[in-house]
């Protein structure tokens, strides 16, 4: 985790640690809560850098990276918000 994301995505770094101690499975709500108005520019980078993955309407951080972040499998937001009703499990 440090050695190769965190090294690598420099100014990212920080944006990535705040998914620490949090959810896998995230929608737009979340992510916008999280990282802020311009979410949409730092989601993109997240899933060209591999951090994020796109599942339907959601996003999931993938098993590689949940152990380093402390990320625990599950849902950032209620099913019953409207959002795509995708598994829980990975």
């Amino acid at each position: 985790m440090q050695d190769t994301l965190i090294a690598e995505s420099g100014d990212y770094s920080g944006i990535i640690e705040l998914f620490r101690d949090g959810k896998a499975e995230h929608n737009d709500a979340t992510l916008s809560a999280l990282l802020g108005e311009d979410y949409r520019i730092k989601v993109e980078y997240l899933i060209g850098i591999g951090f994020l993955e796109r599942v339907g309407s959601n996003y999931k951080i993938p098993q590689l990276y949940r152990s380093g972040l402390r990320v625990r499998q599950g849902k950032a937001f209620s099913v019953n918000d409207g959002q795509d009703e995708e598994d829980d499990e990975d």
